[in-house]
């Protein structure tokens, strides 16, 4: 939770600025990036810093925090330094400049009132300004380390402070929490790539549908023989228009900020088989799956990972963190959990008393997205009913639960961030208003 609390939080650097600090876009366009990314000493320390000193009279430092009241060191440099202290909260900042340390200026920029700084001599001038606005890069632990977007809002607030300083930052860094520690000169290893339009596209995979198809076709011959039903099933429906043939990307490791695009949906081969055990299975370490259910009842946990599960009669758990999942429901009473992501449940007859919930954050597209992308759907998420399903024979118990009078089947809704797709004709009734 917290790595996504960093990933959705801007630094609203905030209030009343000098009249020709006043940022638009070509000053944002101006802005340019070392080419190397640096982090700090903290787990939520981190930023960039120049390779090479910048040129005038001192070095420009700046720090950030969401909740402020950090504590900042400030190491001994050859150059004066002028310090940035930025946060969104009200703060009082602890200043420790160590013995030959030359701090010519302090700047306190905030959202809230209230900004303050401790532990300087009388001879530092403190100044505390509104700024326009602000923001962060925004980051991402990864398997092979970090990367940094950069955000309209962060390139809004570093413009304004080199225009309200008059110099080019030889570093900054952001964190999150209150009172969160800090060096200057930022300190740390170089890793990395900068994204330094994070609002363009960068996934651009040929949006061929018929040669798409096809792929999927054949994918369908290696997969495992227990889900080859439910993805011809998909695949019909796509050639029908009911699903798209291309499905939203989520956020992944390599990518926190993903700029909205689509991708190919997994099917997964038959190798990618696991099949699940008696007792609670846990999928950690496995990335796509084909998750093969049997006749009892099974509990299973994936933290991350496409995933396919097919499962059988029995009474089965689910719960499914992160990532694009298909969840092939049994004919037992089942509990789904599908997470974070954009999923698809498939329905199949006889399907039993069924509870299905999602985390609904990030479950629509922007209105531009869709155009731009020729997204049709009000949701990223699907529930699919299978074949000889009707769709006139449903209704809505409450707001929460579809009853199917053919087979006395129920469906517990507990969120409400699905398109419905039935296989044969027709839509739901009406689901009852909140």
């Amino acid at each position: 939770m917290r790595s996504i609390l960093l990933l959705a939080i801007f630094l609203c650097s905030s209030v009343a600025y000098a009249a020709d600090c006043d940022i638009n876009q070509s000053d944002r366009d101006a802005i340019t990036f070392p080419p190397v990314v640096e982090f700090g000493e903290g787990e939520d320390a981190t930023g960039y810093r120049t390779v090479e000193a910048v040129e005038g009279e001192a070095e420009l430092h700046v720090v950030s925090s969401y909740e402020g009241s950090g504590r900042v060191t400030v190491r001994r440099r050859d150059r004066p330094i002028v310090l940035v202290l930025a946060s969104y909260e009200a703060s009082r900042w602890q200043v420790v400049v160590d013995d030959g340390a030359k701090l010519q200026r302090v700047l306190l920029v905030g959202h809230k009132p209230g900004q303050r700084a401790t532990g300087l001599t009388d001879d530092i001038p403190v100044e505390a300004v509104k700024g326009t606005s602000g923001g962060q890069p925004w980051q991402q632990v990864t398997p092979s380390g970090r990367t940094t977007y950069v955000t309209q809002n962060f390139l809004t607030a570093i413009a304004e402070i080199r225009c309200l300083t008059g110099f080019v930052e030889t570093s900054y860094q952001r964190g999150y929490d209150l009172g969160d520690t800090f060096v200057v000169p930022l300190s740390g290893r170089a890793i990395g790539p900068v994204i330094e339009h994070a609002e363009i596209p960068r996934i651009n995979p040929p949006y061929d549908a018929a040669a798409q198809l096809l792929a999927y076709e054949q994918a369908i011959a290696d997969a495992p023989v227990e889900l080859q039903g439910s993805m011809q099933l998909i695949v019909d429906l796509m050639r029908d228009g009911k699903f798209p043939v291309f499905v939203p990307t989520s956020k992944t490791a390599e990518d926190p900020s993903p700029v909205a695009e689509l991708k190919p949906m997994f099917f997964p081969g038959a190798a990618d088989a696991l099949v699940l055990q008696e007792g609670v299975t846990k999928c950690e370490g496995r990335q796509a799956l084909a998750i093969i259910g049997t006749e009892g009842p099974e509990t299973v946990e994936c933290s991350w990972g496409d995933q396919w599960y097919a499962l059988g009669a029995g009474g089965d758990v689910v719960s499914d963190s992160w990532d694009d999942d298909v969840i092939v429901a049994g004919t037992g009473d089942d509990i789904f959990d599908a997470g974070w992501g954009n999923d698809v449940m498939i329905v199949p007859a006889d399907w039993g008393d069924d509870v299905i919930d999602k985390t609904c954050h990030g479950s629509t597209m922007s209105k531009s997205d869709a155009e731009r992308l020729g997204w049709d759907f009000p949701f990223k998420s699907f529930i699919v009913f299978g074949d000889g399903i009707e769709a006139a024979k449903f209704a809505w118990k409450d707001r929460t639960t579809l009853y199917y009078a053919p087979t006395d089947d129920y469906l517990t809704l507990a969120e409400d961030c699905f398109n419905f797709v039935f296989a044969g004709a027709g839509e739901l009734p009406e689901r009852p208003k909140r």
